[in-house]
């Protein structure tokens, strides 16, 4: 049980894991559960890894911040992240989840998942 508490990576760390967590107005950096930030994504086999996580939010905060990362390139995505089966309260619901990356991108986690399918 994490308050103001959320998934963080900086500086070109790696190989993070959160897990069965609840994350309650995180705030790593920024309002956002989960953020990797100062790089791009991890190389192939040092994921950061976010599942399983219940994360509640204020309106305009963003699920998932990725720098350095276009997140319509599935080869970076696919390699350096392991995102899934998380529950995120936000106002809004499924169109206030949004994931941001680089270039100021910014995509709702329901269209991120919908264009995987």
């Amino acid at each position: 049980f994490c308050v103001y508490g959320g998934h963080k990576s900086d500086f070109d760390g790696h190989s993070k894991i959160s897990r069965n967590s609840l994350h309650v107005f995180p705030f790593v950096y920024l309002p956002v559960c989960f953020s990797v930030s100062t790089q791009g994504p991890p190389p192939k086999g040092y994921a950061e890894t976010y599942v399983n996580n219940t994360c509640i939010l204020h309106a305009n905060e963003a699920y998932i911040n990725i720098d350095g990362t276009d997140l319509t390139d599935y080869s970076q995505v696919d390699d350096g992240f392991v995102v899934g089966h998380n529950t995120i309260y936000v106002p809004g619901g499924a169109d206030g989840a949004v994931v941001k990356g680089s270039n100021d991108q910014v995509l709702t986690a329901k269209k991120i998942q919908d264009s995987r399918t």
